[in-house]
């Protein structure tokens, strides 16, 4: 068909952005993108609700990312600044091997699947979000979860740092395998079952939480 052709936007199925200014640009005019590669995000982005993108694909991201619309999967590399959900945002994988920055999940925002490899800052999960599941290799500053959220499975490796529930949390289950720092759990927190296979450093439950396993 002709004209298919001459309405054909290529950018909806590959995008590749420097350093995110061209996907910036874009989604004032486009709302379904396959696949967005950016090298090195510099610019702010924030992703309207009624956008979907098939795979976001950052490598590495120094400017703030506000996500509202939803996204199926999602790859960092490298994240040095603010990627933050809100607003019933959806991702289905969001995938990060190295946090230096602050990802924030919250406002109703609902992921399937959070994995990061490295976080070094901090991740925060908090007004009635819902996550299935958090994987962490190596914990070395803050995973938080507070204020309604749910999570249903958080699987860590190695804590260095802290891991602290508040608030009206509910954790399905917290699996630990090395916990040398900080697990902290207060105020009306539930936990289902709370794992932890080796511990040289201090597990606090407040008279208030409750942990269901303990």
């Amino acid at each position: 068909n002709v004209n298919q052709l001459l309405t054909f936007n290529y950018n909806q199925y590959f995008l590749l952005s420097c350093s995110g200014k061209e996907f910036a640009n874009l989604l004032s005019s486009i709302n379904t993108f396959l696949t967005v590669l950016i090298d090195d995000l510099i610019t702010n982005i924030a992703i309207p609700c009624s956008t979907y993108v098939k795979n976001l694909i950052i490598y590495t991201h120094r400017a703030y990312l506000y996500i509202y619309g939803s996204i199926d999967k999602l790859i960092i590399i490298n994240n040095g600044s603010n990627t933050t959900l809100l607003n019933n945002a959806f991702i289905n994988s969001f995938i990060v091997r190295a946090n230096k920055g602050i990802i924030e999940i919250e406002n109703n925002a609902n992921i399937t699947n959070l994995q990061v490899d490295l976080n070094n800052y901090r991740i925060i999960v908090e007004d009635n979000a819902i996550i299935d599941t958090i994987q962490v290799k190596q914990q070395q500053y803050l995973l938080a979860v507070g204020d309604n959220a749910i999570v249903n499975n958080i699987k860590v490796n190695q804590n260095n740092g802290t891991i602290g529930f508040a608030g009206n949390a509910v954790i399905g289950t917290l699996e630990v395998n090395q916990n040398f720092h900080n697990i902290i759990i207060e105020d009306a927190v539930v936990v289902d079952k709370l794992v932890c296979n080796e511990n040289t450093g201090t597990v606090y439950i407040a008279p208030t939480a409750t942990v269901k396993n303990n």
